[in-house]
């Protein structure tokens, strides 16, 4: 289970490591099979229609931007991300709606047996908004996303944002989620599981995948 937002830089630096770790264990495990669940989490829940600089947002949550902005820069490498302007440049969208067409992603994938549509959707949305700067707050960009993944749009205008949001939080907090990305790695039938919050190293993920293998 991976509890992310697609506007969080370290989620989405964070999702690039974990599919590096699963790529080196895949080279001696090929057998093993990876299922994914994404659960939502809203880090910018009040951002409005006109968005806000995520800079700004940055400083103001954990203010020394410039820093983050370096340890942000450091991660990236390390999991081979390269972003024009740095991944602080970006505008934030409020990704309420982006969420509700993961989990319709999500429920589709269960319904028509798709395996990994959900995560499809989720990569698709990580490459609109990262590498292209799309309003993923927007329902048209949603709805080209979602008809070139093959996800079906409807119920995606349900709900207003503030009721989408508050759906989203119970979830999280339930599981003790007090920020993201955070990964829940387990075995299915197996006792035991291991909780990472944070962007990982490759190698943290490979041990956790070996002591359940």
């Amino acid at each position: 289970q991976i509890f992310s937002d697609i506007i969080c830089p370290w989620c989405y630096i964070g999702t690039r490591l974990l599919w590096k770790a699963i790529a080196e264990l895949s080279q001696n495990h090929r057998a093993t099979e990876f299922r994914f669940k994404w659960r939502p989490y809203m880090i910018a829940p009040g951002v409005g229609e006109k968005g806000e600089a995520m800079r700004d947002f940055m400083q103001k949550r954990y203010g020394k931007a410039l820093n983050r902005d370096k340890d942000l820069s450091e991660a990236a490498l390390e999991a081979g991300v390269s972003l024009e302007g740095g991944l602080l440049s970006r505008q934030m969208w409020n990704s309420a709606a982006a969420h509700r067409l993961v989990q319709l992603a999500g429920e589709q994938q269960e319904q028509q047996g798709q395996p990994d549509l959900q995560t499809a959707m989720m990569e698709a949305l990580f490459e609109a908004y990262f590498h292209r700067e799309q309003n993923i707050a927007a329902l048209a960009c949603l709805q080209d996303l979602a008809d070139k993944v093959g996800v079906s749009c409807e119920g995606l205008s349900t709900g207003s944002v503030a009721a989408l949001a508050a759906t989203y939080k119970e979830p999280a907090e339930a599981r003790g989620v007090k920020g993201v990305p955070f990964f829940c790695i387990s075995r299915q039938g197996y006792p035991g599981s291991f909780r990472f919050s944070g962007a990982q190293f490759p190698q943290t993920f490979v041990r956790a995948f070996q002591s359940l293998l």
